[in-house]
């Protein structure tokens, strides 16, 4: 195994050579290095996205490869994460809760699907605990009340931003914000107010809160 570990970290090893290595061993270490590795072709980074998408943070060549394929957070999207919508954290989503994978997305691809056209992309990142708070910000803003549901839900979104989203028309929003164990307690208790399931889930937040 030392020696495909050599092959996978060695910058003159073919794209060709990767796939054969890839196809050889399971072994996660040496896979790790494949996706770290600057030969990798898009087909193979895309294929290894799932379980080692964070290694391509390491990879030095990711600036050219995102220039070589700028629907690169498209296409992983695409194949992996769109079957996983709604993109927002709920305690034990998918059976994970916090650790779902999808919810640690690496800070290249929150970088970038930050400003993308699609607003699930968007709402994968607004939706994501790692999320920096500058980027939960500009996602706060959006256009999309998909994308403001998003970071609405999120356990990392601060009380200022909820409490302006608990104003936002869309009931969806306000929804999110109510069961926002962040949400103020003033802010919750204004939605309380609402003959809706908006104030049935502020009181239920409440309630938890109070327990």
């Amino acid at each position: 195994m030392s020696e495909y570990l050599s092959i996978a970290e060695n910058i003159n090893t073919s794209a060709d050579q990767l796939r054969e290595l890839v196809a050889k061993t399971s072994d996660s270490e040496i896979v790790a290095a494949v996706a770290r590795n600057p030969n990798i072709p898009i087909d193979l980074l895309i294929h290894l996205a799932w379980d080692y998408l964070h290694e391509t943070d390491k990879n030095p060549a990711l600036e050219l490869i995102l220039v070589e394929n700028p629907n690169l957070v498209e296409d992983i999207y695409y194949t992996y994460f769109e079957s996983a919508s709604p993109h927002f954290y709920k305690p034990d989503c998918y059976g994970g809760g916090t650790d779902s994978f999808f919810l640690r997305l690496p800070h290249w691809f929150l970088n970038n699907g930050l400003k993308h056209p699609d607003e699930n992309i968007r709402s994968l990142v607004a939706g994501n605990i790692n999320t920096p708070e500058e980027y939960l910000e500009q996602l706060a803003e959006d256009e999309s009340w998909q994308v403001k549901t998003a970071v609405a839900h999120s356990p990392i979104t601060p009380a200022k931003l909820l409490e302006k989203l608990a104003e936002h028309e869309d009931e969806d929003v306000r929804i999110a914000v109510a069961e926002n164990t962040n949400t103020p307690v003033f802010v919750l208790q204004r939605l309380a107010i609402e003959e809706s399931e908006v104030g049935e889930k502020a009181e239920n937040t409440i309630a938890e809160l109070a327990s």
